[in-house]
């Protein structure tokens, strides 16, 4: 009786032993495949973040690679503006240069003509100082050039004796100033005839007088160096030493 009811006991055991067995086999086995499933996951996830940052990279190297194309279209067209903005510069020079050429032919096409005017009304002094302010080689119109050449041949001369007379009568009433404009007119004008000395003698005199010592010796120095043999040359020595002494 004993040994049956021990003998059931021990299938009891064996059968809660078995079951529980089954039950860690049963759990392991879910255990494993959720640990698996998650594995799977995981990589996959890590897959997608691989493919993710592959296409991150792809797309980072796609917009570097743009990025300098159009860098390089960039300074491209500032180069191309740069060289349009010269040429546009260099026109705009040329230009000016073509108006300022007009304007000044023009010009001097109305000074020539206002001192053949000025020369025909008899009045030689203000035809000269119309030459005068003339400069011959802007002068482009061979037949223009004639007229002018032909008018400082015309009153050049006559018009410096006039200028002299007049700045030394001015020198004469003390009017030392217009003196030397006058006389300086003078020698511009024509500087070859027998009253240069004289007229470097009164700038000379006038330039004194109204205290420009250093234009008074120059004008003294220009007698002795070209005019040695003026009946002026020993006041100029004088007049030197006078002003030496101021």
């Amino acid at each position: 009786m004993y040994k049956n009811k021990e003998s059931k006991t021990l299938w009891v055991y064996a059968i809660i032993l078995f079951a529980c067995a089954a039950i860690v086999l049963l759990w392991t086995g879910y255990s494993q495949i959720k640990i698996n499933n998650d594995l799977e996951e995981y990589q996959n996830r890590l897959n997608d973040k691989e493919n993710e940052n592959n296409m991150f990279q792809h797309n980072l190297s796609s917009a570097i690679a743009e990025n300098d194309r159009l860098n390089e279209e960039i300074n491209n067209l500032k180069n191309k503006l740069t060289a349009a903005l010269n040429e546009n510069e260099s026109l705009k020079k040329e230009i000016s240069d073509l108006e300022d050429n007009r304007s000044n032919t023009i010009n001097v096409y109305e000074e020539v003509i206002k001192a053949d005017i000025e020369y025909i009304e008899g009045n030689i002094k203000e035809c000269a100082i119309i030459l005068l302010e003339i400069d011959s080689k802007s002068i482009a119109d061979k037949n223009l050039l004639i007229k002018y050449n032909d008018l400082v041949v015309k009153t050049y001369r006559d018009a410096s004796e006039l200028f002299y007379l007049e700045g030394y009568n001015n020198y004469k009433n003390k009017e030392y100033r217009e003196a030397i404009e006058n006389l300086n007119i003078a020698l511009k004008l024509y500087d070859k005839e027998y009253y240069a000395d004289d007229c470097y003698y009164f700038i000379a005199y006038s330039e004194y007088n109204t205290g420009n010592y250093s234009k008074a010796k120059e004008a003294l120095n220009t007698i002795i160096d070209n005019y040695p043999n003026s009946s002026y040359y020993k006041d100029v020595k004088d007049l030197l030493k006078i002003i030496e002494k101021e």
